[in-house]
């Protein structure tokens, strides 16, 4: 009997050393559970007020200060109240600092500088053509506004313009670093040729094709004050910059019309565009646009285009219509501002086969061009056919030398001042 009670009592002792170790595992279960439903229970009754666990705006608020505002009903909490102490405990663990680690920061890659403009191979690409090599630049100092400056109103190089504002201050840089070169001795020859060469072809080219064919001293010696890249050639003398016009003005008669001597007078009919020529009398020098496809009859359009070549040395220019359908009596001189306008008082005129003939005139015509050495440009149109009265045009293209009151064309004029007149006639039917 006593061995029985014995076991008996043995057996329940072990019942409930297993009862205790059962609790004791059961407590670590719940506790466990508890720490890692925080997060759970956070995501579902917290975050839509405090915003994600990571960043939540109530970061390491405490099981009483969470109770406090349940019990309040603080911001709406009261609908926690179902919440048991353990669950808001756990939601407090989960809201430690200790409990959620900050998010990592991100170190943002390095940048890269953007490349440096290489100043000195910009001016030997863009520049040293006409300044000269770097070292011995005659723009050794220039700043970066007057490079700009330069760009903007040179015509010469206008052609720079797609530079950036970094390329030209690296241009300008590079010249910075340069010792700017004593300035030249003036010249002591009177050659223009020699002049040109020394002074002007690096920008305008050689004298036989040079872009300043013509030029005047006057002209020149305005470019001289008025140019910045001109600036040192004040050096030079007044014989000296005449002597470079005159070299001038030998190359453009070489190659060019030459002025007229006496009156010179060619009738053509009606071409499209104009047809350029250094003979005068082969050159047609205004084109009538769709007119003109077929001479004597109509086209789609009246387009009045003028091109001649290059002349001598300058000259005046008029150009005048005369319109059998409009008055009879009458010529149409273009001015400056592409108007016609009415300047004879008597006009005879003889119609035979396209010739015309004028004898006198009571005012003196209008000067379109003033010393000029070529012509190229669009005067008129287009005008569609249909806005034309139907009749007879005649168009008069009058040049002289500059200076002298279209030969020919004035009772106060002679014959010896020179003239060259093209006349181009068409018919609208």
């Amino acid at each position: 009997m006593k061995n029985k009670s014995y076991s008996s009592l043995a057996i329940a002792g072990l019942a409930i050393l297993l009862a205790i170790a059962c609790l004791a595992g059961l407590v670590g279960i719940a506790v466990y559970a508890d720490a890692a439903d925080g997060v759970t229970l956070y995501a579902q009754n917290c975050s839509g007020c405090h915003g994600l666990l990571a960043s939540s705006s109530v970061k390491g608020a405490s099981a009483g200060l969470i109770q406090n505002a349940i019990n309040s009903n603080t911001g709406g909490m009261g609908s926690l109240s179902s919440l048991t102490p353990t669950d808001i405990q756990a939601i407090a663990a989960a809201l430690s600092p200790a409990a959620t680690p900050p998010p990592p920061t991100t170190t943002p890659p390095p940048t890269t500088p953007p490349p440096t403009a290489d100043g000195a191979a910009l001016y030997g690409q863009y520049c040293a053509s006409c300044h000269g090599p770097l070292a011995s630049s005659a723009k050794a100092g220039a700043n970066a506004a007057r490079i700009q400056g330069a760009i903007n109103t040179i015509g010469t190089m206008n052609g720079l313009s797609s530079l950036t504002a970094a390329q030209v201050q690296a241009i300008a840089t590079a010249l910075g670093q340069q010792t700017p070169p004593p300035p030249p001795s003036p010249p002591t020859t009177n050659n223009g040729a020699a002049l040109y060469s020394q002074f002007c072809a690096g920008c305008h080219g050689p004298l036989d094709s040079s872009a300043k064919k013509g030029a005047t001293a006057s002209r020149i010696e305005n470019g001289i004050n008025a140019v910045g890249s001109m600036n040192g050639l004040k050096m030079l003398s007044q014989m000296q910059i005449k002597a470079i016009a005159d070299a001038l003005a030998t190359a453009s008669a070489a190659a060019g019309i030459p002025l007229p001597t006496g009156g010179q007078i060619f009738t053509s009919g009606p071409v499209v565009v104009p047809v350029v020529s250094t003979n005068p009398a082969q050159a047609i020098p205004v084109g009538i646009g769709s007119l003109g496809k077929v001479p004597g009859t109509i086209g789609n359009n009246l387009i009045i285009t003028v091109e001649t070549a290059q002349f001598a040395g300058p000259v005046d220019v008029s150009l005048a219509v005369y319109d059998t359908t409009f008055d009879a009596d009458e010529l149409f001189f273009l001015d400056g501002q592409k108007k016609f306008t009415s300047l004879s008082d008597a006009v005879e005129h003889q119609i035979d086969t396209g010739s015309y003939q004028k004898t006198a005139m009571a005012k003196e015509p209008v000067i379109w061009k003033g010393s000029v050495f070529s012509l190229k440009e669009t005067v008129l149109g287009p005008i569609p056919t249909s806005q034309l009265p139907p009749g007879l045009y005649i168009l008069h293209l009058n040049v002289t030398p500059a200076g002298h009151l279209f030969g020919g064309f004035h009772s106060q004029t002679s014959a010896a001042d020179g003239f060259y007149r093209w006349v181009t006639y068409f018919i609208v039917p």
